[in-house]
């Protein structure tokens, strides 16, 4: 175990299993909404099974957990600026276009757009920013940041409350060094996100002429066809009606387009027979979301319309990989924000290349990666988890593409994060597993603007994947994380790596520290 570890006997948790401990834990989860659909939805009505967590928090040591906070407004600067920027996106993005007919058929949209008579200027954005603290740099590091459908905002509310419900049903299992008052607060994203919803549709009536109080302009959430992740979504839905008397709907893109119209004359838009003044995303991410061209007509009918979208075709196509390595050019960077933000943003971010851009620095990273395939993940230019190579098989694809000099093109080489493992409870699949973990802390970032300034930009909360530390991919919903709330925790060095205390409760009776190498 790395760092000081805070642990129990063993028959003190043994004796919280026989308890009942674990049947505590799935009924709160049922009773709380703590929840996700199962992996096969074969109808609305499909078994609902309690969402991967952590028993325990894990420790983001404070300086980290703040410094994220206090850049995450930068990040919102940054991305909203970009996403106004419709040359500089189609001049980053189009050399992919020949390549990705995913991201063509995006940028195509984004044209049709931009001509459409009845364009929607406001944009609202609800994003995600990853990190990784890195032993070897102390200091938090960016994974990628999310553009589109950012989820599990509601659901780490939740597990916050369950967090402390353990704590205090079961308050022998916890050491005497263990403060309640150290875990993150709860993130209020549920709030943050309606609030954000209730003025986007307050703005759209003013556009339209609509009296503030008329209560007929709905939100329209665009989800997958059989939504598993419906328990951090309709939470959003039902506190939009019940504080702001927002109605809503969820639809695919599919069932919107042959269900809706918009009307030529004032780019109104119409869904099952409502207008519709604001699109929430949840779907639309990824290839597998436009199976036919239906999706993509969808697509292009909700964008060419009069309803703000959360976010826009050009907020959404600024969340490709080309951008996040843009973002270490200062030069790119300066266009947009202020040097003293920019040298904030700089110290977070990790080599990152394009593997179409082949240059002498780049075709030794790639030697380099073939030689340590370790320190390296090699990423998709598209969002969505699941993507990413690692190890063995990154050196494959890398030998392969190179012996081939073809397939590396829409491919992005990045240092790989070495983070501090601790060990924890990890409750999935109605078992819990003791095991060694890494973790990925994340920032939301809300903000709404329009052409001319932006009118509300905060952070939106925080967000804590925890993972076995053997495994490269970090989606919960793709089954390779839990989620878990951060410990504002102290740290220590040891031979120039961070060491996190560990405040995860044991199953075993002892755990022997790793001897330090002379």
């Amino acid at each position: 175990v790395h760092g000081d570890s805070l642990r129990i006997r063993q028959t003190e948790v043994m004796k919280a299993l026989t308890k009942g401990m674990l049947h505590e834990v799935i009924d709160y989860c049922g009773c709380t909404g703590l929840m996700m659909k199962e992996s096969k939805v074969e109808s609305e009505y499909t078994k609902a099974v309690p969402l991967p967590v952590s028993l325990f928090p894990c420790c983001v040591p404070a300086p980290y957990f703040h410094h994220a906070i206090k850049v995450q407004p930068t990040i919102n600067t940054l991305v909203e600026k970009l996403a106004r920027d419709h040359e500089m996106i189609h001049k980053t993005l189009t050399p992919f276009a020949g390549i990705d007919d995913f991201l063509k058929r995006l940028l195509e949209i984004s044209s049709k757009y931009h001509s459409y008579k009845h364009k929607q200027d406001v944009y609202l954005g609800i994003i995600r920013s990853d990190y990784m603290l890195s032993a070897d740099q102390h200091k938090l590091q960016m994974v990628e940041y999310n553009t589109i459908a950012s989820s599990f905002g509601v659901l780490s509310d939740k597990l916050n409350s369950l967090q402390r419900y353990i704590f205090q049903r079961f308050p022998e299992l916890f050491p005497k060094e263990f403060s309640i008052d150290r875990v993150a607060p709860h993130n209020n994203f549920i709030s943050n996100a309606t609030s954000s919803f209730s003025t986007c549709i307050e703005m759209y009536k003013k556009k339209r002429g609509i009296s503030t109080g008329d209560k007929h302009v709905s939100m329209a959430v665009i989800v997958q066809e059989g939504e598993r992740n419906v328990y951090d979504q309709k939470p959003l839905e039902i506190a939009a009606f019940e504080k702001y008397g927002i109605p809503s709907m969820r639809v695919t893109l599919k069932e919107a387009y042959e269900n809706g119209k918009v009307d030529p004359d004032t780019g109104v838009l119409m869904i099952y027979g409502k207008e519709i003044g604001l699109v929430y995303y949840r779907a639309g991410y990824t290839p597998n979301d436009y199976p036919m061209e239906v999706e993509w007509k969808g697509r292009e009918m909700l964008e060419c319309s009069m309803a703000i979208k959360c976010p826009s075709i050009d907020l959404h196509l600024v969340t490709f990989k080309k951008f996040q390595e843009r973002f270490s050019n200062e030069e790119y960077v300066s266009k947009y924000l202020l040097k003293e933000e920019a040298s904030k943003l700089k110290d977070m971010l990790i080599g990152f290349w394009s593997l179409m851009d082949r240059t002498p620095e780049i075709e030794a990273e790639i030697v380099n990666a073939i030689k340590t395939p370790e320190e390296y993940v090699l990423k998709s230019h598209r969002e969505g988890g699941g993507n990413n190579y690692y190890s063995e098989e990154l050196r494959a694809v890398l030998e392969k593409g190179i012996k081939e000099k073809t397939g590396l093109e829409n491919l992005f080489l990045m240092r790989k994060i070495h983070s501090p493992t601790v060990n924890a409870h990890l409750f999935k699949n109605g078992e819990v597993k003791y095991t060694e973990v890494v973790s990925e802390y994340s920032r939301f970032g809300i903000f709404i603007s329009d052409a001319t300034k932006v009118y509300n930009s905060i952070d939106g909360g925080h967000l804590l994947r925890t993972k076995a530390a053997n495994i490269g991919e970090g989606g919960v919903a793709s089954g390779f994380a839990v989620i878990n709330i951060p410990y504002e925790g102290e740290y220590t060095l040891d031979a120039g790596k961070i060491k996190l205390p560990e405040i995860q409760t044991s199953f075993r009776s002892t755990i022997k520290k790793k001897k330090k190498k002379k």
